[in-house]
């Protein structure tokens, strides 16, 4: 059982089983109690002549009577017979009996009650007292409780039952929580300290231990970033190395003098400005990358006329074709004036890697194609845009295909290509960021195609 559903129960029956202890309690000693017996007070008895007795007398008369069952009915009489208070309906108040009286009474009755006489009040014991009390009761009502009150107690019984149970299901929760606790902050300090390989294991079925699947996430999510991070420190190094040399080289052949001619060292240091040129185009290639983590940089959205701006960049990106001698066929299915909200420069920007990689790795005279299409509902209303990209290029390795988004990676085709091994892994940081959705299919030596679903 969740935690929450048990501290639920448990609130509820703290709050509720205790109230309703207290209630039945407070019924059942309302059912069972003598107090609905009224006594006159001792001011009213003072009123009769023959009335003798002190406060302190009648107090203890008065409390001993209270204190009777409900269910017993009783008679006050002074030693000569003058009855001063009764609930017998046979003994009147007011009325005198005599031995011979009360006598006859007790005989024709003793069937149906049960009697007691009482007379030890008097504050003296010493003294005889001077009052006596007669109490009876049906015989039916001494040996046999009325059904409410055995209900009542049978609730009352119950409840307190269930404060007991309440109770030992603190200490369970108690000590379930604590548990977990205790083994979810061991897991978590191993995770903090950096041991990201071996997999959170607690066992349990409450809130707590199932956070272990949320922690199993991140610690594959940290391990996967630290592979990320150490992939991409690779890369950088192994990207900027290669000018850096090329430039100490021709700078060092230079302040040596092997290279002493003019025309000798002015080509050395075009190569250098190249190479210059060429490390800033990397270094702001890497800024522009990064940056796409951060996201303020994907929430600026735009309303374009999404069928104009395709138009625009499908001439450019035909211009582009034929000067790299590619022959490039776009097809662009979209309403007039349909309009988009999404950020178009990062669009411009997957756009420009999708289509500029498609023309890269396409030999001469190839066919690369430009796809735009809608995609419609149940309910004919157009629920995603899709762009495909198509090449009759070299296509990819079934090998590379996992890691073609990975930063820095060249698959074995594109080694001999220029390129930084950024333009893919910006395109997929843009799909996950403005939840595109991104699938790519290729066949090596067949050629590649790209699709691109942005939801309308």
């Amino acid at each position: 059982m969740k935690i929450r559903t048990q501290l639920t129960l448990l609130i509820v029956a703290i709050i509720f089983i205790p109230v309703i202890v207290f209630f039945a309690s407070i019924t059942m000693a309302y059912y069972e109690s003598p107090k609905k017996i009224f006594i006159p007070g001792y001011d009213e008895f003072c009123k009769n002549e023959n009335f003798t007795l002190n406060k302190k007398e009648w107090n203890r008369i008065a409390d001993f009577v209270r204190r009777l069952p409900s269910d017993v009915d009783v008679a006050i009489a002074f030693q000569d017979g003058q009855v001063i208070y009764s609930t017998i309906s046979d003994i009147k108040a007011g009325s005198i009996i005599n031995n011979e009286i009360f006598t006859n009474f007790l005989f024709h009755s003793s069937s149906k009650y049960l009697y007691q006489i009482d007379t030890s009040f008097n504050i003296n014991n010493e003294k005889p007292s001077s009052v006596v009390i007669i109490s009876r009761i049906l015989k039916e009502n001494r040996y046999k409780p009325n059904k409410l009150t055995k209900r009542l107690k049978f609730i009352v019984l119950f409840l307190y039952c269930m404060l007991i149970f309440c109770s030992i299901v603190i200490i369970l929760i108690a000590r379930s929580i604590m548990k977990s606790v205790s083994l979810l902050e061991k897991e978590t300090k191993r995770l903090a300290e950096g041991n990201l390989e071996q997999e959170v294991k607690v066992k349990g079925g409450n809130e707590i231990t199932s956070l272990t699947k949320s922690l199993n996430s991140m610690r594959i999510s940290l391990r996967e970033s630290q592979l990320r991070r150490s992939h991409f420190i690779m890369g950088i190094s192994h990207d900027l190395r290669t000018p850096l040399a090329l430039i100490k080289g021709y700078a060092e052949a230079i302040s040596d003098g092997i290279i002493d001619s003019p025309s000798a060292m002015e080509n050395s240091l075009k190569i250098i400005g190249s190479k210059v040129e060429q490390l800033e185009d990397m270094v702001d290639d890497l800024i522009s990358f990064v940056k796409l983590d951060i996201p303020e940089t994907c929430k600026q959205v735009d309303q374009i006329d999404l069928s104009n701006f395709l138009e625009s960049y499908s001439k450019q990106f035909k211009s582009d074709g034929t000067l790299m001698g590619r022959t490039v066929i776009t097809e662009i299915n979209l309403p007039k004036k349909f309009i988009l909200c999404t950020n178009e420069r990062l669009l411009l920007r997957v756009l420009e890697n999708l289509c500029g990689n498609a023309i890269r790795y396409t030999s001469d005279d190839g066919i690369v194609k430009l796809l735009v299409s809608l995609n419609y509902d149940e309910n004919s209303l157009a629920k995603e845009v899709i762009i495909s990209i198509v090449d009759n290029g070299v296509g990819i390795d079934k090998k590379d295909l996992p890691y073609i988004f990975d930063p820095f990676y060249r698959g074995s085709n594109s080694r001999r290509e220029e390129g930084k091994g950024l333009g893919l892994a910006v395109v997929n940081t843009v799909s996950l960021a403005l939840n595109w959705k991104l699938n790519v299919s290729s066949e090596k030596g067949k050629g590649s195609q790209f699709d691109l679903y942005i939801p309308v």
